[in-house]
C-alpha cells in the first residue's frame, strides 16, 4: 500500500498590539485600537461592554475596564485581554462672577476667589484679549455688552479643565461725542453777540462755561453777550443717558471793530498841541504810511502803528515846508483784512 502524502499548513498563534490612554479627562472619548497578526486573519472581537471591531471609541465616564476575546476562523486557541482607563475629574469649581460695567474706555477688575488651589487660570474677556493670571485688570476700549469665561485646570500639561461661562458679564457704555460751533466767527466789541450751536452727539444734558465768569449755561444752543474784548476759553460739558461725559474746548476771540481816525491837518510848532501827524483807531494790526510832498518825493516813511510824523523830512531832519501833502497808508486790521487809504494832509506853520 503506498501512502499519499498530505501537506498540512500551521498557522501562527494570534499575537496584538493594543493601543489606547492610561487615564481620561472624565467624558472624553478614548479611541482604543487593536492590531491583531497570525492565524487565519479572520478576526472576531468580543467587548465586554457589548462592543465588537478592532477599534472603538468609548466615553469614559468613570475608572474603566474592559475585557476583549480575540478570536480567528481556525482552531487558534483564543486571547483575553483587558484595558484599564483612569477617569480623571476636572477641577471642582464654581463661582458667581458680578456683573460691571460703566463709560468706554472701562476698566474691568475680574478676581478669582480666595482660597482655591493652585489651578492654572485663563481669562477669556470676550473681546479677543486673553489672561492667564490669577485676577486681573482689563480694559474695554468699545462700547457693548460681553460674556467672560474662565477656563480652570491642573496645573500640569494636558490637565482636565473647567470652564465657567459668566454671561453678560460686562455692560461698557458708548462715550458721547461733544462738540460745537459759533457765530459769528469773529465777533467784535460792537457786536458781541455769540450764538453757540451745539453738534454733540448721544447728550441729554449741556453745561456751557463761556470764560467769562458768568454764571453756568444749560441749554442746548445758548446765546451769550461778551462784554468786553479778549479771548476765551468755552467749554461744553454733555452727559448721555447712562451718565456718560465728554467735554470740548474751544477760543473764542472778541475783537476789537475796526476804526480809523486820519487828521487833514496838523502845526508842527512845539506848541504841544496838534504838533503830530498820528494814525488814530481801533482793530488795527499794522499800517505802511508813506508821504509825499507836491513834487512827488517821500518826506516821511514809517511801519510802526505807535510813531507819529513831527512834520520833518526823513533825510534831512528839517521840517518841511508849509504846504499839502499826499499820503498813502496801507492798514491791516485784527481779522488780517488790508485797507489802504489815500489823501492829503496840511502842513500849517
Amino acid at each position: 500500500m503506498n501512502a499519499t502524502p498530505v501537506t498540512v499548513t500551521v498557522m501562527p498563534p494570534l499575537s496584538f498590539t493594543l493601543s489606547a490612554p492610561d487615564s481620561l479627562c472624565e467624558g472624553e472619548a478614548a479611541i482604543i485600537s487593536i492590531q491583531t497578526n497570525g492565524g487565519d486573519g479572520n478576526y472576531g472581537y468580543a467587548w465586554s461592554n457589548g462592543l465588537t471591531g478592532a477599534s472603538n471609541s468609548v466615553i469614559i465616564l468613570t475608572d474603566t475596564t474592559i475585557n476583549i476575546i480575540i478570536s480567528d476562523g481556525c482552531s487558534t486557541p483564543v486571547i483575553q485581554t483587558s484595558v484599564s482607563i483612569i477617569a480623571v475629574s476636572a477641577p471642582a469649581v464654581t463661582f458667581n462672577l458680578p456683573q460691571q460695567g460703566g463709560c468706554e474706555p472701562y476698566d474691568a477688575v475680574f478676581t478669582i476667589p480666595q482660597g482655591l488651589p493652585p489651578y492654572q487660570y485663563v481669562w477669556n474677556f470676550g473681546d479677543g484679549y486673553t489672561s492667564s493670571q490669577d485676577s486681573v485688570h482689563h480694559t474695554y476700549l468699545q462700547d457693548g455688552v460681553y460674556d467672560v469665561t474662565l477656563t480652570i485646570s491642573q496645573m500640569v500639561a494636558g490637565g482636565c479643565e473647567t470652564v465657567l461661562n459668566f454671561q453678560n458679564a460686562v455692560d461698557v457704555k458708548p462715550m458721547p461725542e461733544s462738540r460745537f460751533i459759533y457765530d459769528p466767527p469773529v465777533p467784535t466789541r460792537n457786536h458781541p453777540d455769540v450764538y453757540f450751536t451745539d453738534r454733540s452727539t448721544g447728550a441729554i444734558f449741556w453745561y456751557w462755561n463761556f470764560g467769562d465768569s458768568t454764571p453756568e449755561g444749560r441749554e442746548q444752543n445758548p446765546h451769550h453777550v461778551y462784554r468786553d474784548t479778549g479771548v476765551y476759553m468755552v467749554s461744553l460739558r454733555i452727559v448721555s443717558n447712562d451718565g456718560c461725559m465728554d467735554s470740548t474746548l474751544q477760543e473764542v476771540e472778541i475783537k476789537d471793530d475796526f476804526e480809523v481816525f486820519i487828521p487833514n491837518a496838523f502845526t508842527p510848532d512845539g506848541s504841544g498841541t496838534n504838533d503830530y501827524f498820528k494814525i488814530y483807531g481801533v482793530g488795527i494790526t499794522s499800517y505802511e504810511l508813506a508821504i509825499f510832498d507836491r513834487w512827488g518825493k517821500m518826506v516821511h516813511y514809517a511801519k510802526n502803528k505807535e510813531e507819529a510824523w513831527d512834520g520833518t523830512d526823513d533825510a534831512t531832519g528839517i521840517l518841511v515846508p508849509q504846504g499839502l501833502y499826499v499820503y498813502k497808508i496801507t492798514i491791516i486790521d485784527n481779522m488780517g483784512n488790508v485797507h489802504d487809504r489815500f489823501n492829503h494832509v496840511t502842513v500849517i506853520r
